[in-house]
């Protein structure tokens, strides 16, 4: 977890700065996921809830923008066998 300085976090949450770091992604994510419990309550389904949204939306940021990004490298600069 990325430990921001106060600053960067309120400028983040407000919108004044827009997320230019991994650190900056990562604390929204965070923040997203917070919300959520504090909406739902802090409960191991809803725990569970949130991480099988997270591993999800990793999985399909994969099959959709990076899997793309490396068949086009791959065709570009050939397969590494």
């Amino acid at each position: 977890m990325p430990y921001l300085d106060q600053t960067v976090k309120d400028a983040l949450d407000s919108g004044l700065i827009k997320m230019s770091e991994p650190g900056h992604l990562t604390y929204k994510l965070y923040r997203l996921c917070l919300d959520y419990v504090s909406l739902k309550g802090k409960r191991f389904f809803v725990l569970c809830e949130v991480m099988g949204a997270l591993v999800c939306t990793m999985l399909e940021f994969y099959r959709r923008v990076a899997a793309n990004y490396e068949d086009k490298k791959r065709a570009e600069n050939g397969d590494v066998t």
